[in-house]
């Protein structure tokens, strides 16, 4: 108790100083889901005051406690990634979705006595989905060098504004300068007179975000037809840094998704303070830093000879304090991933050593990779020569796998969008020759193939690859007869309506192609399987990422190629009643025609029989018999 009530007031101590001024919602919990600290930014958005400390946060800000209790629990037993995202009810009863950044601070003993969280508002993502999808990825890819930051933040808020130009001034002695810009030529002025300017304006005023029409002095902007200024002002009124400009044409602005990215270029300049803070007070903090959420560790040169590890680091890599301090300069070998050592070694060589980061994989002790983030800080001697550094190391597995979901599913997206332009600009003819091509493409693979069942349950073939198509010798139908007698993956698929994967050479008859592997996958409508997927012949194999792809896709197409196969029996069957019955219409014809025929003998008959009455009169023996019978046989 003694101990725990000694971090708490480090904590309080401490905290306040480093969190306070953070435009991000932090939060510290102890172990039980207490509020031990929020800084302003949190209980400003929330709504409420200090008196929240020491209560349940799920009992105040949290409906599904349960789900969250158990990624709370998780979380202090470390089996929980950091990052999550969940609903949080603010005190006005509005629910805002946050995403957290989760670290936990432990004891001596190891257990984790804090989760320190960073939370960022992303409620609007759903309706903003796309540019927030850029913002996700931008965040993620920022690195502990301030500068590339910068550019990437400020070349997203260009993206996303779809403005003409944007500039990150900063205001000096009356004076504009701008730092960094994108959509303008090297030629346009870097720094200029700030009387009048709306950036100017908006700075002293320190007002968040400031909106006007504008009509430009410069040549080049005139030329751009720009007529809307928007700026962003980077801090608050207290404490600012400079301002984002926007030049825009006439265009809707969206503000607060710029707002967003004008709060995190804010947060990167808090955060360098933050770092050079812990650096400056490291030895006054000692107890602090051993307990950081990142590893740190420091090298003395030219002895290379470890002087100092905190907690973090013995856990990234799961060796004892004693084991790296032994290790001095070879804990390269023992800990970076043998592909990653030649790069790490490279980068220690060269002039970014101490102005970039570097990304690289770790071997823990257990053999566990994972994924790092590291900047090196350079110390020098009274005499200003190196005499050791200080590494700063950060776990980012999780964020790497966050960044791989969202380029997966931005590449769903794009697939999505590309069979859908197949469906749209193919005749239905070339339709299924489209999609086994795009198939193919997307897994590497030799052969395809995609058929259908018709009426009769016989397998039509819908599309083929040529060289399966003249090796084989294969028909347009496969009789259902022979479906049933198969064992080949195909068959199976069709008649168990499951995926069948084949990852070994088999025996086929001579004159066809032999496979290496393949996967066959079935096209459902409802219930019923009525066709599938067959491709063949990937240099690895198919494993379960190729055959997600592959499933999904089929997903994607089953209800549109089935629309398409019966909408093509409708249309053959539309023909044919057509055909029979324009034949049947020729056969009314011609007896008609018959009818008239007839018609006319008889009455030439009639004529006949007529004069022949007449005559029988004046006939007598044999002629008059002649004559009365050919009477009789005309009205027989």
């Amino acid at each position: 108790m003694e101990l725990e009530k000694r971090h708490l007031e480090l904590i309080n101590k401490n905290l306040p100083r480093l969190f306070q001024d953070i435009g991000s919602l932090s939060v510290v919990l102890d172990r039980f889901g207490g509020i031990v600290y929020a800084n302003k930014a949190f209980l400003d958005f929330t709504g409420y005051g200090e008196d929240i400390k020491g209560k349940c946060f799920l009992d105040i800000f949290i409906e599904e406690k349960e789900k969250i209790r158990d990624i709370l629990e998780k979380l202090i037993s470390g089996k929980e990634e950091k990052i999550h995202i969940n609903d949080v009810t603010l005190k006005n009863g509005e629910k805002k979705l946050i995403l957290w950044d989760n670290n936990r601070i432990e004891n001596e003993k190891g257990e984790t006595e804090f989760i320190v969280s960073l939370g960022f508002d992303i409620s609007f993502r759903e309706e903003y989905q796309e540019d927030i999808k850029k913002i996700n990825r931008a965040l993620l890819s920022l690195t502990s060098d301030f500068k590339e930051n910068l550019q990437i933040i400020i070349k997203t808020a260009f993206e996303i504004s779809q403005a003409e130009a944007c500039l990150y001034n900063k205001v000096e002695n009356n004076k504009i300068k701008t730092v960094f810009s994108v959509g303008l030529p090297d030629s346009f002025p870097k720094e200029f007179d700030a009387e009048g300017s709306p950036c100017k304006k908006l700075y002293d005023e320190g007002i968040e975000d400031y909106e006007s029409d504008f009509s430009p002095e410069d040549e080049y902007l005139k030329s751009k037809g720009i007529k809307k200024y928007y700026g962003v002002l980077i801090g608050d009124k207290d404490k600012k840094t400079g301002v984002i400009c926007f030049f825009f044409k006439d265009k809707r602005i969206k503000k607060e998704r710029l707002k967003i990215l004008g709060r995190a270029l804010f947060l990167e300049a808090q955060r360098e303070n933050f770092y050079n803070l812990l650096i400056k007070e490291k030895n006054k903090y000692k107890n602090f830093f051993d307990r950081m959420p990142f590893g740190i560790y420091i090298m003395s040169l030219p002895l290379r000879k470890i002087e100092y590890v905190n907690d973090m680091a013995y856990e990234l890599t799961g060796y004892t304090k004693d084991e790296l301090y032994k290790f001095g300069g070879d804990v390269v070998d023992k800990v970076v991933h043998r592909e990653d050592r030649d790069k790490f070694l490279n980068f220690l060589k060269s002039d970014r050593v101490f102005k970039d980061s570097l990304r690289l994989r770790w071997v823990k002790k257990d053999g566990t990779v994972i994924w790092t983030e590291r900047n090196f800080t350079p110390f020098y001697d009274e005499d200003g020569n190196l005499a050791g550094v200080q590494a700063a190391v950060r776990d980012i597995t999780a964020e790497t796998k966050y960044n791989e979901d969202i380029n997966s599913y931005t590449k769903a997206i794009l697939l999505s969008s590309q069979i859908d332009g197949i469906f749209l600009k193919n005749k239905t003819e070339h339709v299924f020759s489209r999609l086994l091509d795009m198939l193919l493409s997307i897994t590497y693979s030799k052969y395809g193939f995609l058929g259908f069942l018709d009426e009769d349950n016989n397998l039509r073939c819908g599309a083929m690859t040529e060289n399966v198509y003249g090796a084989c010798k294969m028909g347009d139908i496969i009789p259902h007869s022979m479906i049933k007698k198969s064992s080949s993956i195909w068959a199976r698929t069709l008649i168990e309506g499951k995926i069948n994967i084949l990852n070994k050479q088999t025996n086929v008859p001579g004159g066809h192609i032999q496979i290496e592997n393949a996967v066959s996958i079935p096209l459902s409508y409802g219930e019923r399987v009525y066709g599938l997927i067959l491709i063949a012949d990937r240099q690895g194999g198919y494993g379960e990422k190729e055959i997600g792809i592959i499933s999904k896709i089929a997903s994607h197409i089953s209800d549109r190629i089935y629309t398409l196969i019966e909408n093509d029996r409708l249309r053959q069957k539309e023909e044919k009643m057509k055909e029979n019955i324009a034949n049947a219409m020729r056969l009314e014809s011609l007896g008609v025609l018959a009818g008239g025929i007839g018609h006319d003998f008889n009455n030439i008959l009639s004529a006949v029989t007529a004069n022949l009455s007449l005559l029988i009169e004046k006939l007598s023996g044999e002629e008059k018999d002649i004559a009365e019978e050919t009477i009789k046989s005309a009205e027989a």
